[in-house]
């Protein structure tokens, strides 16, 4: 009929039995938290030719210091 040779059935909620996927998925809800550092001047920080790598630790040494934190604010791992 809809030229398949396969039809999809799947358990999903909220509707229990899914047939085709015709009524589609409702995403569990999720907590998202996000947090702007301050700018980062690399010529002031870096001097006029800054060193690429150098700028790329820092950069990633600040977020993930930032996440870390966060998640340390974190009560429950999975819910938030």
């Amino acid at each position: 009929m809809f030229r398949l040779k396969v039809l999809p059935v799947s358990l999903s909620l909220p509707w229990g039995l899914n047939v085709g996927d015709m009524l589609g998925h409702l995403p569990l809800p999720a907590k998202i938290t996000v947090e702007a550092l301050p700018p980062i001047y690399l010529r002031e920080e870096f001097g006029a030719e800054p060193d690429l790598d150098e700028v790329y630790d820092h950069v990633t040494r600040l977020m993930q210091d930032t996440l870390d934190a966060m998640a340390a604010e974190r009560r429950l791992p999975v819910l938030g």
